[in-house]
C-alpha cells in the first residue's frame, strides 16, 4: 500500500493474531515464529513509511519482531538464517527506540545487533555480507555514542566494537563494504561533536572528494544518499569549508516531497542548506509532533541555528 490506511492497520492486525494463534498451536515450530516475524516487521516498516511513530503499535510491532526472532533461533540455535533475523530485528529495534528518544534501549539493542552478526562473520570469515553488517553495527554504535547526552563509561561489547574504529584499516573494510561514506560522515560528525576541527576537516575534505567522484560517476559502485549530502553541505559551511555545490558546481539533490521520515529528514535539512528557515522549522516540528527524533538530529539542528 502508498499509504498505512485505517483499512491496512485492521489487516495487520488481523494477520498478527491468526500467527499468534499458530505459534500458540505449534510453539517448537521456527517457521511459525518466523511468519510471525515477517508480519511484524511488515507492520513496522508500513507504519514506518508514513513516519508514524506517533502510534504506539509501531514500538510494539518492532518489539514483537524482535522477540519472534529470537523464538526461532531458540529453537535452531545453530541456525545461521535464524541468527541474521535476529541480528536485523535487534537493528530495527534499536532504530525505533533511537527515533523515540529512548537512548539506553537503543544502544541495549545495537549491542545485541553487533554480537550477532560478530558471531556470524567469525564463523563465516569468506562471509562479505556478514563483514559488511558488522562494520554496519559499528557505524550505528558509533553515532548513537557521539550524539546521545550520555556521559557514562563504554561497555565492553562498545568498546570492542569501536576499538581502532577511526583507523585506515577498518576505513578500507568499510569501503569494501561501500559504507565509506556513512564512516567518513560519523567520524566528522564524532570529531565536531569532541572539538577536533583539525580531524573533522578532514574527514569531511575526503567525504568531498567522494560526492565528486560519485557525481562525475569516477566510481559506480560509490552511491551517495541525499541525506548525507546535505548533512555533509552543512558541516562544510559550519567549518567554513567550500561549499561542495561553489566549488566543484555540484547540483544538490532537491527536497524531496514524500511523507516518510527519511523524506523529511531530507527535506528539512534541502530547506536549511537553501536558506529557507520557516520551512526548515515547520518540517522539524512536523516530525516532533509525530515523535520522531534521532538522537543525531540534534548534532544538525544545532549547526543549522548557528549558521542562521
Amino acid at each position: 500500500a502508498s499509504s498505512y490506511t485505517d483499512e491496512l492497520a485492521s489487516q495487520v492486525a488481523t494477520a498478527v493474531s491468526i500467527a499468534s494463534e499458530a505459534t500458540l498451536q505449534f510453539p517448537i515450530s521456527s517457521d511459525a515464529w518466523d511468519a510471525q516475524l515477517s508480519i511484524a516487521n511488515l507492520a513496522a516498516t508500513g507504519l514506518e513509511q508514513d513516519c508514524g511513530y506517533k502510534d504506539r503499535d509501531l514500538l510494539a510491532y518492532r518489539q514483537l519482531a524482535s522477540q519472534s526472532a529470537l523464538k526461532a533461533l531458540e529453537l535452531e540455535p545453530r541456525s545461521r538464517f535464524f541468527k541474521q533475523g535476529a541480528s536485523e530485528m535487534y537493528s530495527g529495534l534499536a532504530h525505533t527506540y533511537d527515533a523515540l528518544g529512548n537512548v539506553d534501549k537503543a544502544r541495549e539493542a545495537y549491542l545485541n545487533a553487533y554480537r550477532l552478526r560478530v558471531e556470524l562473520a567469525d564463523t563465516d570469515p569468506t562471509n562479505e555480507f556478514a563483514a559488511s553488517q558488522v562494520i554496519k553495527s559499528k557505524l550505528d554504535i558509533l553515532r548513537l555514542r557521539t550524539h546521545a547526552d550520555d556521559s557514562a563509561p563504554m561497555s565492553y561489547t562498545e568498546r570492542d566494537a569501536l576499538q581502532d574504529f577511526n583507523t585506515e584499516s577498518v576505513r578500507v573494510t568499510a569501503a569494501e563494504a561501500g559504507l565509506e561514506p556513512l564512516w567518513l560522515l560519523y567520524q566528522a560528525e564524532n570529531a565536531m561533536q569532541q572539538g577536533d576541527r583539525v580531524a573533522a576537516e578532514r574527514w569531511i575534505r575526503d567525504l568531498n572528494q567522494l560526492i565528486t567522484q560519485a557525481a562525475n560517476k569516477a566510481d559506480a559502485r560509490v552511491v551517495i544518499p541525499p541525506i548525507l549530502i546535505f548533512g555533509n553541505e552543512l558541516m562544510n559551511r559550519q567549518l567554513r569549508l567550500s561549499s561542495m555545490q561553489g566549488e566543484n558546481g555540484l547540483e544538490l539533490p532537491e527536497a524531496p516531497t514524500a511523507l516518510d521520515c527519511r523524506s523529511r529528514i531530507n527535506r528539512w535539512l534541502a530547506f536549511a542548506v537553501a536558506g529557507k528557515r520557516t520551512e526548515a522549522e515547520a518540517e522539524l516540528d512536523a516530525m516532533k509532533q509525530q515523535n520522531f527524533y534521532y538522537s543525531y538530529m540534534a548534532f544538525y539542528e544545532s549547526l543549522i541555528e548557528q549558521l542562521n
